[in-house]
């Protein structure tokens, strides 16, 4: 894959699957020790925790969640 890609479907279509998937398939330039990473930005608290759960489920990397209520606007 080239360039940016974006993806434009209704709620429920399968954004996110998508997006899990593509993270799976690329997984091996964001394992350690690459210095790679990903970054899946979503604008709710609970978009975060749902799409974390499917990260997880359909990869094996390693997730962390980060949102605003934990202060990330003064790192």
């Amino acid at each position: 894959m080239s360039g940016n890609t974006v993806a434009f479907l209704d709620t429920g279509a399968g954004k996110t699957l998508i997006a899990g998937l593509l993270l799976r398939s690329y997984a091996h330039r964001v394992r350690k020790p690459a210095r790679d990473f990903a970054v899946f930005l979503v604008p709710t608290r609970v978009l975060v925790e749902q799409q974390a759960r499917v990260i997880e489920a359909h990869t094996d990397l390693r997730v962390s969640k980060f949102t605003g209520d934990m202060g990330v606007d003064f790192w």
